[in-house]
């Protein structure tokens, strides 16, 4: 999930996205360098993510807000 350039951008895309959207290549250019520089804080904030995504597992019975998950047939993140 962390593109590093171009073609990792576009695998990304085609993961995430049942149609992947139309973006101009030299805008898709730009997009995968943005995203590579954003790498070592994405990384770091993933490991953390991983590392507590239990910890709030005991507090969950105790919330009373009325929540709606929708997932489609053809949503693939978190899959």
């Amino acid at each position: 999930l962390l593109p590093t350039d171009r073609a990792t951008l576009d695998r990304l895309y085609e993961h995430v996205f049942a149609v992947p959207p139309r973006v101009p290549a030299v805008a898709r250019t730009e997009f995968a360098a943005e995203a590579a520089a954003r790498v070592p804080f994405m990384t770091t904030l993933l490991e953390r993510i991983g590392a507590d995504r239990d910890a709030l597992r005991e507090h969950l019975p105790a919330l009373t807000v009325r929540t709606l998950l929708i997932w489609g047939a053809q949503d693939r993140v978190l899959h």
